[in-house]
């Protein structure tokens, strides 16, 4: 458990109930959440463009998007399907990775970030924190840019420590059953449906513990080149599983809470859409069960994928 400080934060304090406007969820979505098809994405457009709320409409994303360099955000809203009928509380993840093919290679340079976003929650759910038996258990609004080592190193393995940012993104929720599950949760398999390619466990990389353990063996038999080249290894498979991230110039994870009926409608946003750009949006729910209630293996854990080509 870690400390948390809320005295360095401003916090929306919210109800204990869960709140579909405190998520932006309903206010926004209009009357998408009553005549949208349920596991599709929908854009809000405008006759002259996007984002005007006095004549705003949602259509179905298609392939491609039609605008221009003035355009700062667009509007995305997408309706999670039932999987366990009324009552369906759960996590959606939202994966966006960018690639503007119509820039020369030096003005598309790779990102070595990603961001994340999670708008402020509420939780019932103590123990994330030592501070939850204490206070407040609202978890405020991230916004943040982590390292791509950092993130697939803590959604490969079951190390949480020095990423406070990563930790503090994830949170824990009841789902239908009352039961708290957390989006980061080391043995059910959600911790790995946050990384963009390879969704598989690889404690190996845990190379502080693995250092520790072979500078025992070294010094018993006397092999401190063994050390060297094993922790070499390990650093040359995190530049390998990096190496699949740097074809995009932009990464980022957005995680959102839902509840069917209540609020199945998720908005979220591409911010500072580029002409020439190529996006690739990745859903993941990760209420993924089997019929008896237990958590699909991470193996089997499916992602809904959507192509856009702005233009």
């Amino acid at each position: 458990m870690r400390n948390f400080n809320l005295g360095v934060v401003a916090v929306l304090l919210l109800t204990s109930t869960f709140n579909p406007r405190a998520f932006g969820q309903t206010n926004g979505c209009g009357d998408l959440q009553e005549k949208g098809v349920p596991g599709r994405i929908y854009v809000q457009t405008t006759a002259s463009g996007f984002q005007d709320p006095t004549t705003s409409r949602w259509k179905p994303l298609s392939s491609t998007l039609q605008t221009n360099d003035g355009v700062q955000e667009i509007q995305l809203g997408y309706l999670v399907p039932a999987t366990q009928g009324s009552g369906e509380t759960g996590s959606l993840i939202i994966k966006i990775a960018r690639q503007n093919m119509s820039k020369s290679d030096e003005q598309a340079a790779p990102s070595s970030h990603i961001r994340l976003f999670r708008r402020s929650f509420t939780t019932t759910c103590k123990g994330r924190y030592f501070s939850d038996w204490f206070g407040s258990l609202v978890r405020p609004e991230v916004s943040a840019d982590v390292s791509i080592t950092d993130y697939i190193y803590y959604h490969k393995t079951d190390a949480d420590s020095g990423q406070p940012e990563i930790y503090d993104f994830h949170v824990d929720y009841r789902d239908k059953n009352g039961n708290c599950v957390s989006t980061d949760d080391k043995r059910n398999g959600n911790r790995q449906q946050f990384l963009f390619t390879n969704r598989t466990r690889e404690e190996g990389l845990v190379l502080a513990n693995i250092k520790a353990n072979l500078d025992l063996v070294a010094t018993a038999y006397s092999a401190p080149g063994y050390v060297s080249k094993v922790l070499a290894d390990k650093d040359n498979r995190v530049r390998e599983l990096v190496t699949g991230y740097l074809k995009y110039s932009k990464l980022e994870t957005q995680l959102h809470q839902y509840k069917i009926p209540d609020a199945a409608c998720v908005l979220f946003s591409i911010q500072n859409p580029e002409p020439g750009e190529n996006i690739s949006i990745r859903l993941n729910n990760l209420e993924q069960r089997d019929a008896n209630g237990r958590f699909l293996p991470a193996s089997e854990r499916k992602e809904r994928q959507y192509r856009v080509q702005l233009r």
